[in-house]
């Protein structure tokens, strides 16, 4: 379930306000409490099957050049 914000977290007996460090994954949700509650967000981006870096996948199909994983594909493509 994504943080939507501390009430789930309560649901369970954790106040998040009791700690100096907290961890969460969430893909970007959590931003919209987490902003004004938290005196800093540090992003990570570990290995796994989901990733906003898209040059950490093999794309064995691609036929032709794709944006964001090609910064110089171009639209429409040149005639060959």
């Amino acid at each position: 379930m994504q943080a939507f914000d501390a009430n789930q977290m309560k649901m369970v007996g954790f106040d998040s306000m009791d700690y100096r460090i907290v961890v969460g994954k969430s893909a970007n949700h959590f931003r919209a409490w987490w902003t004004d509650v938290a005196s800093q967000i540090i992003d990570s981006d570990p290995p796994g099957i989901a990733s906003n870096d898209l040059s950490t996948f093999t794309f064995n199909k691609k036929t032709r050049k794709l944006f964001p994983l090609d910064a110089d594909a171009v639209y429409p493509e040149p005639s060959k």
